[in-house]
């Protein structure tokens, strides 16, 4: 699988050459994305700050794509995950000069432990993005998804790392109206199953007297809150699988980047932990196997 183009959207006309029948465009706004800054390094911890994202509207559970509801096994084989995200998402590294998402490493692992259901991993990560705009990502992928006449049964958010990382306090990132909270609530009114993923610690975030570390905590149990309130989202407690200052040097080397983002190793890692978490909620969302449907 490769990870999606962030495209700003096209132009589109209506007419030929003997009638005009109307003109439709779409009107975008572009954000500028600041990224983290990093006081030791005094450069950015993200360098792909001038990415965009074209806004074309909100989702809404009326569209008349219905999703599969969660709970009813369908029998199409078929499921389509969303992962959405900042820099971790994409698979930032080396300056952003290469890519490698934990989301091949997941599609991969679903193709192979589950060879007769089809699977389509999307990967919306976009570096330098705030956890408090996270529902604007979600809203233009499902819009995208609703025009092809198609829609996501599973839904994987991770965000808010820029956000405290800039100063910013959790509750941007959670209550904010395009933040994490706003996506979970549309996504799940889409029918879908959601995974909302901790934000894992990291190397710098010690600086300004360990600040920026209570306020990743706190967002963090703000997220576990947000994940308690719904049965159908999931709370994938990735900052505790996925630790920093516990591990040996050499195993730092051996995954970690530059601090915050994560070498192939580590973003391959990354992938299993995400692929094991989703194993244990696959049931409600995959047909029963044939087996299975001989006993009932």
């Amino acid at each position: 699988m490769s990870v999606e183009n962030k495209k700003r959207g096209t132009r589109l006309t209506c007419g030929d050459a003997f009638v005009c029948i109307g003109i439709f465009s779409f009107v975008y706004a572009s954000f500028a994305l600041q990224e983290i800054p990093t006081e030791e390094k005094g450069g950015n911890f993200e360098e792909n700050s001038m990415k965009s994202m074209g806004k074309m509207g909100s989702s809404s559970s009326s569209n008349t794509k219905t999703a599969t509801k969660i709970g009813v096994k369908s029998d199409e084989k078929s499921v389509r995950i969303l992962c959405v995200g900042d820099s971790l998402t994409e698979g930032y590294y080396q300056g952003g000069r290469h890519f490698s998402p934990y989301t091949d490493t997941l599609e991969k692992l679903l193709k192979n432990e589950y060879s007769e259901t089809k699977w389509e991993v999307v990967n919306y990560g976009i570096s330098g993005f705030e956890g408090g705009m996270m529902k604007d990502l979600y809203d233009l992928k499902i819009e995208e998804a609703w025009k092809a006449g198609k829609t996501f049964d599973i839904v994987i958010v991770l965000g808010g790392i820029n956000d405290i990382g800039g100063g910013k306090k959790p509750k941007h990132v959670l209550e904010n109206p395009h933040g994490i909270r706003a996506l979970v609530k549309s996504a799940l009114k889409d029918n879908a199953l959601v995974f909302i993923l901790t934000v894992a610690e990291y190397a710098e975030e010690m600086r300004q007297r360990g600040k920026v570390r209570k306020d990743r905590m706190e967002l963090n149990e703000g997220l576990k809150s947000l994940a308690a309130e719904h049965k159908n989202s999931v709370l994938l407690d990735f900052a505790n699988e996925f630790p920093y200052f516990a591990l040996s040097e050499t195993k730092k080397e051996e995954l970690w980047d530059d601090g915050l983002h994560y070498k192939p190793a580590g973003y391959e890692r990354m992938g299993e932990i995400v692929f094991e978490a989703l194993q244990s909620e696959l049931h409600r969302i995959l047909p029963p196997k044939n087996d299975e449907k001989k006993q009932e």
